[in-house]
Parts: structure tokens; sequence; C-alpha cells
């Protein structure tokens, strides 16, 4: 079985609450697992989920599979996947994490929360591409979910400082972007115009992770 990330080890309340997710926005997202752009899609007007791995975009696009079919219980199923970015799984334990997942697990994707996002699958666009590229070239975006890709991802610690800037070039005034690794991320920030939302970054506390929202705001650095 292919290795994947097959769900996310970050807090989804956090990642919504802390890009302020409203029916105008349209989301370019890091795909990963797809968890993160199947929340985002709940109350965004669009979102483009994007990963650069064959398997990531496999997997995301079976889950949308699952859910245009009204499949929840495949969706969850697949979740499961044969890796989980904390743990290795074995055959004999997955009877007893699918219960973890139909209980606890999925106390996020409850079935209510499920039929919302089903009936907004035609705006969610999923992509194998780099999130920097289409950060580039894609237009009318106003809100960004990075993850940890800048720095951990296809964006290196090296070249943080220029795609911080280009994020900002492409950003409309008063547009966010959710890190979730916000300490090696804020040490850029001198370099660009995007500014910490306090507030935000309140919002999106997350026990395992220091994510940072950041706000693209008129005025120049000195």
């Amino acid at each position: 079985m292919t290795q994947i990330y097959a769900r996310t080890n970050e807090d989804l309340t956090a990642i919504v609450k802390g890009l302020d997710v409203n029916p105008a926005d349209y989301i370019l997202a890091v795909g990963g697992s797809g968890d993160q752009a199947f929340a985002l899609l709940e109350n965004a007007k669009r979102v483009l989920a994007v990963d650069a791995e064959d398997q990531q975009v496999c997997h995301m696009r079976q889950l949308m599979e699952h859910l245009q079919e009204g499949d929840y219980k495949g969706f969850l199923e697949a979740r499961l996947g044969g890796y989980d970015p904390c743990i290795f799984v074995n055959e004999p334990d997955m009877s007893d994490l699918f219960k973890w997942e139909m209980t606890q697990g999925t106390k996020y994707f409850d079935k209510s929360r499920l039929d919302r996002i089903r009936r907004k699958l035609d705006v969610l666009d999923i992509r194998k591409e780099n999130i920097l590229d289409v950060v580039k070239s894609e237009k009318g975006f106003n809100k960004i979910y990075l993850s940890n890709a800048f720095a951990r991802g296809p964006v290196t610690y090296e070249d943080l400082p220029l795609a911080l800037q280009i994020v900002e070039q492409k950003l409309p005034l008063n547009g966010l972007v959710y890190a979730s690794n916000g300490e090696t991320i804020s040490e850029f920030l001198d370099e660009c115009n995007l500014y910490i939302d306090e507030f935000l970054t309140y919002l999106a506390r997350d026990e395992g992770w220091h994510p940072i929202v950041l706000r693209k705001i008129e005025g120049v650095r000195k």
C-alpha cells in the first residue's frame, strides 16, 4: 500500500477560524490529506486544492468521489488510509481505528457538515501542482492556506523571503495567509508587507502546531 497522508493532524476548526472563512472567499490551499480543503469549502465561495505529489492528489479525488456518491462511511474509511502522520497502521488495528474514526476522530466531519460540503463540491478544484506556482499564476483568490509547505515542502527555508514577497504581491489588500509553522515564517516578515493578524492568530491556536495568520495591508516596512 502506498504511504500517504490520509488525514490531517492539524486542528480544522483552528484553520477555518484563523482564515475567517466567509461566502465571498476564493481560497488556495495546500492539499495534503484533503481534510483542510473540504473544511474550508463548507463556507467559502471556491477552493483550489493543490499538491505536488500524485498520491495525495489521488487521495483527495477519492475522498471527493465518496462525498459525491453520499458514501460518508467510505469517506471516513479512506481517511484511515495506510499511513497517519503520527503512526503506522497495522492491518489488525484497522477495525479499532475505524471505530475511533467514526466517533472521536470524526467530530469535525459529522453528517450534517458532510452534507453541506457535498452540496458545494462543484466549486472545489483539485490539481497536481506546486502551491507557489499556483500563487504566481492564479487570479482572483484572497486567502491562502499553506500548512507547513513553506520551509518544509516545495519552498525551502532559503527560498522563504522570495516566496513571501511573491505571496504579498499576488494577494489583494486585506488578503490572508494561514501557515502552520508560524515560528519559522515570522522570521522573514521584515522583508514584506505581510503583518501578523493578532486576533486571527489567537483564534487559530492549535495544540500541536504554532500557526500564524498574516494579513496584507498598505504601507512599506522601514
